[in-house]
């Protein structure tokens, strides 16, 4: 029985992942390192401060613990000001029909990201009344594959981990739903991940599937 949702934000709810990757290109040129075409796909759901250290590592740049602060907070600089455009175009097709399907259905929704500008983002792209919990990375200590994010919206949701879906694009994203034991969505190249319950095509495929239960194998035969 689902009892809930869990969504990951960037490339799951919103085109902001890639904001991340043109606020990292310009971060890097501004400090002389590299960041190569495959390095934006790395960091998602990751941390701030992780994510500057795989960028750095990516580049073949080793910075000291106070050169990786500088390095994180110039590209949060840099994309806050990207964010501060965002609108409701951002948001990716099928995600405001899946929330409002939801809602109908008595199933509350929550976001779990790992980005501290989780809330700015949902509230520039007009979605933050669809969510009942909202858990950014200003509430968590430890990243993803850690399940920490999830366990914290399943808490605040009072649902138990079995009857949450989590909604991933990331692989990191669907280890760590599946180390707490929810269901998993997921989308883009996630969805070829072992162990995912629904993989999709566009957020709102997760009607369907919700309204007409199916294990995985028929589910992947679909596709």
């Amino acid at each position: 029985m689902i009892e809930a949702v869990i969504f990951d934000l960037d490339g799951v709810l919103t085109r902001s992942d890639r904001y991340h990757t043109a606020a990292w290109r310009k971060t890097c040129a501004q400090w002389g390192i590299p960041f190569g075409d495959g390095t934006g796909d790395l960091v998602r759901g990751v941390s701030r401060l992780e994510s500057a250290r795989i960028v750095a590592a990516q580049g073949g740049v080793e910075l000291t613990a106070d050169q990786l602060a500088a390095f994180a907070e110039e590209k949060n600089r840099n994309y806050v000001s990207l964010l501060t455009g965002m609108t409701r175009e951002d948001v990716i097709p099928g995600v405001v029909e899946l929330l409002a399907w939801l809602r109908t259905q008595n199933i509350p929704a929550a976001v779990a990201s790992s980005s501290k500008n989780a809330p700015l983002i949902l509230e520039k792209t007009g979605l933050k009344g669809y969510f009942t919990v909202i858990v950014d990375g200003s509430q968590i200590t430890r990243s993803k594959p850690d399940p920490q994010v999830f366990q914290k919206a399943a808490d605040a949701l009072g649902v138990g981990y079995a009857n949450c879906v989590v909604v991933e694009d990331a692989v990191s994203g669907v280890q760590a739903a599946l180390a707490l034991g929810c269901q998993v969505a997921a989308v883009g190249r996630a969805a070829q991940s072992e162990g995912v319950t629904y993989p999709l095509k566009k957020p709102d495929d997760l009607i369907r599937q919700l309204s007409v239960p199916v294990s995985p194998d028929q589910e992947r035969k679909l596709h």
